[in-house]
């Protein structure tokens, strides 16, 4: 699943949250995630399937990943 994330606002940083369960990524809070980043290419793994932030997004300014989830 590939998910953008913007900070529509024009004047001060963000942060965003995604919550993993509620938006069908994940199927549950124990689910073994991994995360992408599409600009930089980082990976970060072991994840959980609850909400996930992305802190100070800058104004207008965007967070592009790609999450794989699996139960084990």
């Amino acid at each position: 699943m590939a998910v953008l994330g913007v900070n529509w606002g024009d004047v001060d940083n963000m942060d965003l949250t995604l919550d993993l369960m509620a938006n069908g990524i994940a199927t549950h809070l124990y689910d073994n995630c991994v995360m992408t980043d599409l600009w930089t290419g980082t990976v970060t793994a072991n994840l959980n399937g609850g909400v996930q932030t992305f802190k100070d997004v800058a104004p207008h300014g965007n967070v592009s990943v790609m999450i794989k989830c699996l139960p084990f």
